[in-house]
């Protein structure tokens, strides 16, 4: 379960418990505080009986016994308006007591507050009573009063509401950090999170300025490197060049057409070149964004890669047999990117399939995918050495070691141009031989 729902149902759950709690102890201190009978005028008839067949002092008693729970204020004058019982701070103005003077009820409405009064007849003289009914509240108060389910819905909206605002605040940030580390992982060394330049003091907001902190760091320190490896390659490519046109320069004078001192070092000049190409390509690939703006055919880029692989091929008494089972195959590429890599995989098989036999290379579709599997007959890759094939600067011991003419770098650049091409890519032994498979997506156009 992701983050930002633990964080929205925790909440929620401890908001709804309160809310439960809350409303209904509420409710039942409303019942009890807002009491009316469903029928009130039977109510005040009753009161009004007791009134006039008892003593007031009893009457009296008996009324303060259940006036609380009644919910009904009650309040007794004289005929010449002077107080005989009821709250002094809240007893009615002499101007509603004198509009009482018929025994049959009169209905007065104060603030909303409902007043009944009469004369009524005690045993020994008459009397002014007046009686304050619960506030008259709208229909949909008391609705929502007396209504408790009514009260808990409207409370649990209003608590999802404030857990969502509050575990988007809390989870916002961290999403805010995942994306900036997505980017990172993409090569974007220039992505920030920015959450420190919005106000944000707290803890989560200091773990982003210490990321966008490190972030920089990181990208100077790659920059850097960059900077530094390419400069080191451009300054060895020079004195490289030089000694090639010495080697020429010497061959002409010592007019040695066959030389094996002299093919020794063209051959190691060669190499050096080579893995400079190589040094530069792949920083290259690993850290800069690619727009992938051309449309090829991978049969027909296939086909080409294994004609040029065919006549290198041939001199080591060696053949690549290409196989395509998909008539047009379009896939979105950027210059020789996809090129270099599907060039280097057979070059490789090339190089460790043994004499008299043949590199494989076949195209299939699959699905939304496009197969490109490149087999050799060689040794293979022990299987605890599988998935380290393509990592920079790794070369398996024994039969695919320097020996064999590779740097451990053509594998990684592969690897990392599929990537590019949002592929996959894969290997595995089949005995004899090791199997590399390239999955690419289609392209519909």
């Amino acid at each position: 379960m992701r983050l930002y729902w633990k964080i929205f149902l925790s909440f929620w759950l401890a908001m709804t418990l309160m809310v439960v709690v809350g409303a209904s102890v509420n409710h039942s201190l409303e019942r009890k505080r807002l009491h009316f009978p469903a029928n009130p005028i039977s109510i005040l008839h009753d009161t009004f009986q007791k009134f006039e067949t008892q003593p007031i002092d009893v009457f009296l008693s008996d009324w303060r016994k259940h006036e609380k729970q009644s919910g009904i204020e009650l309040y007794i004058a004289d005929l010449q308006n002077q107080k005989i019982y009821g709250d002094s701070d809240h007893f009615p103005s002499l101007q509603l007591l004198q509009q009482i003077e018929s025994p049959l009820p009169q209905r007065f409405v104060r603030n909303r507050f409902m007043w009944i009064g009469r004369t009524l007849d005690n045993s020994v003289e008459q009397y002014k009573v007046l009686v304050k009914l619960p506030h008259l509240r709208k229909r949909w108060q008391r609705h929502f009063l007396h209504n408790i389910w009514l009260r808990i819905s409207i409370g649990l909206v209003i608590s999802a509401v404030i857990c969502f605002l509050l575990a988007r605040y809390i989870t916002k940030p961290i999403q805010q950090l995942r994306f900036a580390s997505a980017q990172i992982a993409r090569g974007d060394f220039t992505a920030r999170t920015g959450i420190q330049r919005k106000g944000n003091k707290d803890e989560i907001g200091l773990l982003a300025n210490d990321f966008d902190y490190m972030t920089e760091r990181l990208q100077n320190t790659i920059f850097a490197q960059q900077r530094l490896i390419k400069d080191i390659s451009h300054e060895l490519r020079s004195p490289i060049a030089r000694l090639q046109v010495a080697l020429e320069l010497a061959r002409q004078r010592l007019q040695l057409a066959d030389s094996p001192e002299l093919d020794r070092i063209e051959q190691e000049a060669k190499l050096l070149n080579q893995l400079i190409e190589q040094i530069l390509r792949l920083p290259q690939l690993e850290t800069e964004s690619i727009t992938l703006d051309d449309v090829i055919d991978l049969g027909s880029l296939l086909e080409q890669i294994c004609n040029d692989a065919n006549y290198e091929a041939q001199k080591l008494d060696k053949s690549v047999i290409f196989q395509a089972a998909a008539e047009e195959s379009l896939i979105y590429s950027h210059g020789d990117l996809l090129h270099h890599a599907v060039e280097n995989i057979v070059r490789n098989g090339l190089r460790h399939t043994p004499v008299d036999t043949a590199v494989y290379i076949s195209l299939e579709t699959q699905g939304e995918e496009y197969l490109i599997r490149i087999s050799d007959s060689g040794p293979g890759v022990p299987e605890t050495e599988l998935s380290k094939i393509f990592d920079a600067f790794y070369r398996v011991s024994k039969a695919r070691d320097r020996d064999s003419g590779g740097f451990g770098l053509g594998l990684s650049i592969a690897k990392r141009a599929i990537q590019l091409h949002q592929g996959s890519l894969q290997a595995r032994n089949t005995s004899p031989g090791l199997l590399v498979e390239i999955r690419l997506p289609r392209t519909n156009i």
